[in-house]
């Protein structure tokens, strides 16, 4: 089966695990601090915001949601990894979501940019702009898990 499906993980609507096939720990890292076991709290944060917003959108369309590789670390080199969410019917009421893992190797293509000074500026405003932006959405993803945090709590008190 390994040689036939990539590793995956079965999740529900709060992406907790249901079930794991694979090596999937390749992909799965766990952080310091009191233990989360959704598997949005374990997947490396470069991939974290797209996998959910793929969750999301499966969830909202219940399509199948392909998602772009990206380059990240694992196990010390560089690989391309995709995710594709694909929603799957388990009971009349239940609906579960398998997330696929997809790893292939990292392509080496020389490139050459030529910048010129005039564009130089506009280049390291457009990289502030954009780590700015980033800072921006983790402080939001934060608060918002925490405000999840704080209704579960508040549903079990109930």
């Amino acid at each position: 089966m390994e040689h036939f499906a990539p590793p995956a993980a079965l999740i529900d609507e709060s992406f907790r695990m249901v079930e794991t096939h694979g090596n999937i720990g390749r992909f799965l890292r766990v952080p310091e601090g009191k233990p989360q076991f959704t598997l949005l709290s374990l997947v490396p944060k470069s991939i974290m915001g797209t996998l959910r917003a793929q969750v999301h959108r499966t969830i909202r369309t219940g399509n199948q949601s392909r998602g772009i590789p990206r380059k990240i670390e694992i196990e010390g080199r560089n690989v391309m990894l995709q995710t594709n969410v694909i929603p799957v019917e388990r009971g009349p009421n239940e609906r579960l979501y398998l997330v696929c893992f997809i790893e292939s190797q990292v392509k080496n293509q020389a490139t050459s940019i030529v910048v010129s000074p005039d564009n130089e500026e506009q280049i390291r405003d457009l990289e502030r702009e954009l780590s700015s932006t980033r800072e921006n959405l983790q402080a939001v993803v934060e608060e918002l898990e925490t405000s999840n945090e704080e209704l579960q709590a508040l549903n079990e008190e109930l």
